[in-house]
């Protein structure tokens, strides 16, 4: 079962990759608007900007379903697993964390990019999540098993705080915040 361990590990590389695609996407998308109000760029620019920001759910949907899959390969029971492969992928559920946090906070920069919370917090997990996964992807190839990522519980209860307040932000904006008063 050597197999789900790298089809896990390629998973999670295809939708951190693809995430990094979609952070790029958004900051592009924030930089024409930005330009064209100052005029720096015509007005014509719009229409990219546009086409960039209509293209933002699947930009972000496709990397999302990617990690998903991966955390599913890392899920399948196994029975009588070799230590490296138990190890790895131990480690690759609790990689799923880090997948999460990744984008709930590049969702977060797709409407608020240009303030940089948004900006760098998405960025920097998925950088320390990218960095992660080559980690562990290059122990796998030595064949030396690892141990639990550094921090992955912070980053599990960072990722629900962030989808509990975003389902909380959801619910009161449905009826136009009425909810408040």
């Amino acid at each position: 079962m050597q197999r789900l361990v790298g089809l896990s590990y390629l998973a999670y590389a295809a939708g951190f990759s693809g995430l990094l695609a979609a952070w790029t996407l958004f900051l592009s998308h924030a930089l024409i608007q930005v330009a064209v109000e100052a005029g720096r760029l015509q007005v014509s620019w719009r229409g990219v900007a546009d086409a960039l920001a209509r293209n933002a759910e699947v930009a972000v949907a496709l990397p999302a379903g990617a990690t998903l899959l991966g955390l599913c390969f890392a899920l399948v029971p196994q029975s009588d697993l070799p230590s490296l492969e138990r190890s790895h992928r131990g480690y690759q559920q609790r990689l799923a964390p880090f997948a999460g946090l990744s984008i709930l906070l590049v969702l977060l920069a797709e409407g608020r990019m240009g303030s940089y919370d948004a900006d760098l917090g998405g960025l920097a997990s998925l950088g320390v999540s990218i960095g992660l996964l080559i980690f562990a992807w290059r122990r796998y190839r030595r064949g030396v098993p690892v141990s639990t990522p550094p921090g992955w519980q912070l980053a599990l209860a960072a990722a629900l705080l962030m989808a509990i307040a975003g389902a909380l932000v959801l619910w009161l904006l449905r009826d136009g915040m009425t909810r408040l008063f």
